[in-house]
């Protein structure tokens, strides 16, 4: 429910006239791209959306994770649904 809140607050900040991003740090290497997970928490992929629709930029970016450092790997590409990102679903 925290990460809804979030993000709806996000949204009533673009509303407001104000930019507003929402950024995912994806803690692996070589993703090459990131959705909502809508079968462990559909509101938020639902929220994720709404956001999207209302103009709040969503990015994620891969990192690589070391014991003593985390390193920014890039960007990966954001898919609204995994099924957007041509992932065959099971």
């Amino acid at each position: 429910e925290r990460g809804v809140k979030h993000v709806e607050e996000l949204m009533a900040c673009r509303a407001e006239g104000y930019e507003a991003t929402l950024f995912f740090v994806v803690q692996m290497e070589n993703v090459k791209w990131l959705a909502p997970n809508d079968r462990t928490h559909p509101a938020f992929g639902a929220a994720v959306r709404r956001a999207a629709a209302a103009g709040v930029k969503i990015l994620a970016h891969t990192c690589c994770v070391r014991p003593d450092a985390l390193e920014e790997e890039g960007a990966c590409k954001f898919c609204k649904t995994a099924k957007n990102a041509g992932i065959p679903l099971t």
